[in-house]
């Protein structure tokens, strides 16, 4: 056989391997935007963050190609990767840009990193659910220009504080309230936000270039993909609720508290009863022109988007249209519930990245006011019974309510907790088993942190729709902690 038989034979090897493919015509093929890819880099319990965030996204789009690694094969080579389009990270993290797995023991800081950059292949939406990642000084700096160039990253979602934890599956509700969200057509930036404050969590930050692309769904969902940035796209805006360098927004501190310590001459008193809830049905209204999402968690209404524009209204204004809202949108439920409950205004703010990582020389503007009420039995809070709208010069963006009907119920336990024994449960909690709590932060940010405030409320002891009297504790890490007085359990509110 000549050399040109030869060829000959393998041209048409390869020919009839093609035309056997083309008529099986049930090979799977993937758009190289339906790519997505999860890593765990830390202990957790359960189904994992990383898990719930594949599974969803595969549940709406069944199309996409998956990666999933959990505690191994994990590595710096998986965290520069670019060659899927959703990336999503969880680790241990600190404001220092370190990221490092209790699991894998995968250790690395992002300013170690050479020429970072995102940017030139497939990657598309950055999700990094790790602690105080997106925190002032440099960090914010180095993974804007992460996204920046051509083929660039659209947004980066993660936190400018701690993270919900996996322990306890936090991380993963989170992820569960941002498919639901994902689902109706919002934004990722949009889903994002809404996601981390159904859940109850404020240190969310969203990146995204600015311009119609901050508005960018995954391929495949509901909604506007809009064009991918270009190397032209180098306005990188923040999103986040009060101040992303640290700094939480003010609280009425009622005492000076410190872990272990003496008590006296702090007055608190606690209820030596439970309550139980009976479900409200609430509904949004049949004429409402809003998308509704209703699932375990509440009912919600969706208006719009949280733009990058600065409002004019004031926060009074925003509080009189989210009271207005209430009674306009929802059956069910009414503003009279929660007009004697807490009042929590938050302000979310933009603000354009200092490339050169100087956080001092970005100007915040208000773009919407986050207006939550929380209802009050007996003029104590109960958690997770709430009232929430994001309001701007437009009227109401979006609006949730969780609420229950409550009735005292006889105390079902002996112990009642002092306020003392209280704190030496915290301090056992925050202590950890085999070191200190504090070692998720970087060693040279590693302070025990001190309580800053105690508060009371009724917090769910996940025993038939029971909520027991828990004493809740602020500490100086901007982390918060509940005690149940009737058992002594400590549980992060993180």
């Amino acid at each position: 056989m000549n050399e040109y038989e030869t060829k000959e034979k393998r041209f048409l090897g390869v020919l009839s391997m093609v035309i056997c493919l083309s008529l099986l015509g049930n090979i799977p093929t993937y758009a190289a935007g339906k790519t997505v890819e999860a890593f765990k880099n830390n202990t957790y319990e359960g189904t994992s963050d990383c898990k719930k965030f594949v599974n969803g996204i595969k549940q709406q789009v069944p199309s996409y190609k998956s990666t999933l690694k959990q505690k191994t094969g994990i590595s710096l080579k998986s965290f520069k990767g670019k060659t899927k389009a959703i990336k999503y990270w969880a680790s241990h993290g600190s404001s220092t840009g370190r990221l490092w797995g209790s699991a894998s023991g995968v250790d690395f800081n992002i300013h170690d990193i050479a020429n970072f950059k995102w940017s030139g292949k497939n990657l598309e939406f950055v999700f990094l659910a790790a602690c105080y990642q997106l925190s002032g000084d440099k960090n914010r700096g180095k993974y804007a220009n992460a996204m920046i160039g051509n083929k660039a990253v659209r947004v980066i979602c993660g936190y400018h504080e701690k993270a919900p934890g996996a322990g306890t599956n936090k991380d993963g509700a989170v992820v569960d309230n941002f498919m639901s969200y994902a689902k109706t057509g919002e934004s990722v930036k949009s889903s994002w936000i809404l996601a981390n404050k159904k859940y109850g969590n404020n240190n969310y930050l969203v990146l995204t270039h600015k311009g119609n692309v901050q508005y960018s769904r995954f391929e495949g969902f509901p909604g506007n993909t809009y064009s991918r940035p270009g190397a032209g796209s180098t306005t990188i805006l923040r999103f986040s609720s009060a101040k992303p360098n640290g700094v939480t927004q003010p609280r009425n501190l009622s005492a000076n508290l410190k872990l272990g310590g003496e008590t006296d001459g702090i007055d608190i008193a606690i209820p030596n009863y439970a309550i139980k809830a009976t479900d409200v049905d609430v509904s949004v209204k049949g004429d409402m022109d809003v998308t509704v999402l209703s699932d375990d968690g509440g009912t919600t209404t969706l208006n719009g988007e949280v733009k990058d524009q600065g409002v004019e209204i004031t926060a009074d204004e925003a509080e009189d249209k989210s009271a207005e809202w209430i009674n306009q949108a929802f059956e069910g439920v009414n503003f009279t519930d929660f007009n004697n409950g807490n009042l929590e205004l938050r302000e979310i703010v933009a603000a354009e990245v200092d490339l050169d990582g100087n956080s001092q020389n970005e100007v915040e503007e208000t773009v919407a006011y986050d207006v939550t009420y929380e209802y009050t039995f007996d003029g104590i809070p109960v958690k997770g019974d709430f009232y929430s709208a994001i309001v701007d010069d437009t009227g109401v963006v979006s609006s949730m309510v969780n609420h229950n009907e409550y009735e005292i119920i006889p105390s079902q336990r002996t112990v009642q907790l002092s306020l003392e024994d209280a704190l030496k449960a915290l301090e056992n909690e925050v202590k950890g088993s085999g070191g200190l709590r504090i070692s998720t932060f970087a060693a040279e940010d590693a302070v025990m942190p001190e309580a800053l405030d105690v508060n009371v409320a009724f917090c769910d002891s996940d025993n038939d729709g029971i909520f027991e009297p828990s004493y809740i504790f602020d500490l100086t890490d901007g982390s918060s902690y509940q005690v149940n007085s009737m058992t002594g359990e400590c549980l992060s509110n993180d």
